[in-house]
């Protein structure tokens, strides 16, 4: 008789512990149900992972945004100021140097960075070939770019602007 009495015992602690346990799970809070994450981007634990090409707490931003404006500062002992434009899919960046040249240089954005693919660029009536890379650091943009003339001359210079 001692041990029926156990056996239920036993038997009616597991089931109300099962019974609470399942209660209690069902009680805590998804921290996703109030995220919506933008873009394709998806909730993991309370917090947004964002697709290629976006960022912010809901992947809200495009990468390329935050490089657009008007940057002043010096470039090979001149003062110059680069315009910087996002491009439509959120990883390009063109560049235009008013007083310098005509045209523009694109880049590629990999999070505060730019790489430029050696590109043709006409200055007056000669065409170079433009190669460098960026970083942005707040309002602060910095260029390192080579140029090579149609004769093979090359120059090595570095931008840096605020916006």
């Amino acid at each position: 008789m001692q041990k029926q009495i156990s056996s239920i015992l036993a038997t009616a602690a597991t089931t109300i512990l099962f019974f609470g346990l399942t209660l209690f799970s069902q009680c805590t809070k998804d921290p996703c149900n109030d995220i919506k994450c933008l873009h394709g981007g998806t909730c993991k634990s309370g917090t947004c992972k964002c697709p290629t090409g976006y960022e912010g707490t809901t992947c809200n931003e495009k990468e390329n945004d935050k490089f657009t404006g008007n940057y002043v500062g010096n470039d090979c002992g001149s003062t110059e100021t680069y315009v910087v434009k996002a491009q439509a899919d959120t990883k390009t960046i063109w560049i235009t140097v008013p007083d310098a040249f005509s045209g523009h240089i694109y880049g590629t954005v990999s999070g505060t960075t730019v790489s430029f693919p050696s590109q043709s660029l006409l200055i007056d009536t000669d065409y170079y070939t433009f190669s460098g890379s960026a970083s942005l650091s707040g309002n602060t943009l910095s260029i390192n770019y080579t140029v090579i003339d149609s004769d093979g001359n090359k120059a090595s210079c570095n931008f840096v602007g605020t916006k």
